[in-house]
């Protein structure tokens, strides 16, 4: 769901290299995970039966369309994180990922205070670049 306060922000060299590094980064700094896939077009989702490191090997030109980085105000994604408050995420995100018949989805949320760290090593822009 998207919501006016969130922020998306963009890979100024949006390449599957810089997507793989980004994911990497984020898998190692997340919060929570979420990593999922659908059969053959269907609509329920079941957790991941291979590893993020698996799946990242299948990460291409198609599925680079999917990739997302969203800053997210005051999200607490369902009260997973922490049952009391609200919290400012960084929602790094890849849907799309085809191995098979499977399309694998990810989510890494991380704190809204790696946010400087993530500009400092990924050059990225509020604008959509292609």
């Amino acid at each position: 769901m998207v919501r006016e306060r969130d922020m998306f922000l963009w890979l100024k060299r949006p390449t599957i290299a810089n997507i793989k590094a980004v994911l990497e980064w984020a898998e190692m700094r997340a919060l929570r995970e979420d990593i999922c896939y659908r059969e053959g077009g269907g609509v329920e989702t079941y957790t991941s039966d291979r590893e993020f490191v698996d799946i990242l090997r299948y990460v291409d030109r198609s599925a680079k369309l999917f990739f997302r980085i969203i800053v997210r105000k005051g999200m607490n994604q369902m009260m997973y994180l922490d049952n009391k408050k609200q919290n400012d995420l960084i929602d790094i995100c890849l849907f799309s990922v085809s191995v098979g018949d499977k399309s694998y989805y990810m989510n890494f949320y991380l704190s809204a205070g790696l946010l400087g760290a993530l500009r400092r090593k990924f050059p990225v822009s509020e604008k959509i670049v292609h």
